[in-house]
């Protein structure tokens, strides 16, 4: 199996690919937020919460080479007859995506709806709901006692995540950009 980095991490295959590893492992994750602690990222837009959003992106903003020194069955975009190829690992598209819903909800709140991109929002937002379906976090998460067990907030709620750090990690060390920020 070809190894791009493995820094000590379990590898697991990156998707739609045999060989290719990124260097990631899993661990326990709790949900927090809205009514047990507010994130910067839930707040309206300020320079603390901009900067936070802006954090999760690594250097070059997950847009990483990746060497075509294995077999790699056909996929959409890839070329085989080239050494390497550039690709946009999925979480950071995702992020990006949510990050757009969020700039573009603002600026209509304030009446600017000449700052939101249509085209780009219905892109995310199918984008995303492929992402979360195809990703299918089963935790369950309880309901409270009737007559108020209408829904959940998911906080509070153990998740098995992938380590998202070390795939920040492996995109820095991997990246063929130097941008910075989410957008």
């Amino acid at each position: 199996m070809a190894e791009h980095s493995s820094k000590g991490y379990k590898e697991v295959p990156v998707r739609n690919s045999e060989e290719s590893t990124i260097a990631e492992e899993e661990k326990e994750a709790l949900f927090l937020g809205y009514r047990r602690r507010q994130t910067l990222y839930g707040e309206p837009l300020n320079p603390e919460a901009e900067k936070a959003w802006d954090e999760l992106m690594p250097v070059g903003r997950g847009f990483v080479n990746i060497n075509n020194d294995t077999a790699l069955p056909d996929q959409p975009g890839l070329d085989q007859s080239l050494p390497q190829q550039r690709a946009m690992i999925s979480v950071f598209h995702q992020l990006h995506c949510i990050y757009m819903t969020r700039e573009g909800y603002y600026a209509a709140r304030e009446g600017n709806l000449d700052q939101v991109n249509a085209a780009h929002l219905m892109h995310c937002w199918d984008y995303l709901r492929q992402a979360v379906m195809c990703n299918a976090d089963t935790t369950l998460e309880w309901l409270p006692a009737p007559p108020n067990d209408r829904g959940s907030t998911g906080w509070g709620y153990e998740h098995t995540c992938r380590d998202f750090d070390a795939i920040s990690r492996w995109a820095e060390e991997n990246r063929f950009k130097t941008t910075h920020g989410i957008h």
